[in-house]
């Protein structure tokens, strides 16, 4: 465990710098360029056909936004509970690791929170996740303060979907990059490092733990993914409510969940995210691991 820590405190160094020097850069908007079809919702689906170039169109704006916003959300509960690891854990090494750890997460928050106010048009009056959702919010907040290694692997999960994401979209514009392409492509950079820490983190932290410890600690997983994936349907309602709003309710439930399963499904990242950790976990071995398998469906 100590060893992995040390090589990530070793390891991408000018983070920070990449960040400050991407604050100077200029780039095109992401929404000023052709839309891609592989990045839009839906797509290779039977309802794809259905949609309108006018739909389609709001569905791939939703969709980025949806993602710039997601991972606001997880950087600021994922910093808070590094914060409280590094207080529980009195371990030279974990302190240089999460301090490293969260001057990164700062950095991307940052980052993406420039390109919500910078680049799309409807935010924050028009926002899928970060704005509302005050009591799901706190109980992220809460579980990170009280179980911190409860986050860590779904933490590791979202950093590897990143990676994915960010691989699929440059994929599109190798040669005529973008704000949201270049932006992405800086988080990944950082995140990939980020997936072994979580693990590292979470082993060290577990191995600690009594059994009743433990056994909190994989309640509160649950716990955390269980309203995790409630904060994933109300933001596919509310982008569904966006971009289709000439059916009903009824219908809006039931394209918000078509949605939710095109993403988690059908979208080549995510689909490649799960992969790879069934990968991981098999190689890991993480305490609990089998009955946390749910972190890879």
């Amino acid at each position: 465990m100590e060893l992995g820590l040390q090589k990530f405190i070793q390891i991408n160094n000018n983070a920070t710098s990449r960040w400050k020097e991407f604050k100077t850069q200029n780039f095109p908007n992401i929404y000023e360029v052709p839309r891609v079809e592989e990045l839009t919702p839906f797509f290779n689906s039977k309802y794809y056909s259905q949609l309108t170039l006018e739909e389609k169109n709001r569905l791939y704006s939703c969709y980025i936004q949806f993602n710039a916003e997601a991972i606001i959300l997880l950087e600021l509960v994922l910093h808070q509970s590094i914060k409280s690891l590094n207080q529980e854990l009195n371990n030279p090494v974990i302190h240089k690791a999460t301090e490293k750890m969260q001057q990164e997460e700062k950095d991307h928050t940052q980052a993406y929170l420039r390109f919500l106010k910078s680049s799309c048009p409807g935010f924050p009056k028009e926002s899928f996740l970060l704005r509302r959702n005050k009591n799901v919010k706190n109980i992220f907040v809460w579980i990170a303060r009280k179980f911190p290694v409860a986050l860590t692997l779904p933490g590791a999960k979202f950093e590897a979907y990143s990676v994915f994401y960010s691989h699929e979209i440059s994929s599109h514009f190798k040669t005529s990059p973008n704000n949201w392409s270049q932006l992405n492509h800086l988080h990944m950079l950082d995140e990939k490092h980020h997936i072994g820490y979580e693990f590292d983190i979470h082993e060290y932290t577990m191995e600690k733990y009594n059994f009743i410890k433990a056994t909190l600690a994989f309640i509160s997983t649950y716990v955390f993914v269980f309203f995790l994936q409630v904060l994933f349907i109300i933001g596919c309602y509310r982008m569904i409510t966006y971009s289709l709003n000439n059916i009903g309710t009824f219908k809006k439930v039931i394209y918000s969940l078509r949605l939710g399963s095109w993403i988690l499904r059908d979208f080549t990242p995510y689909k490649l995210t799960r992969d790879y950790l069934k990968k991981i976990f098999k190689t890991r071995k993480p305490r609990l691991g089998s009955l946390i398998a749910l972190i890879y469906k």
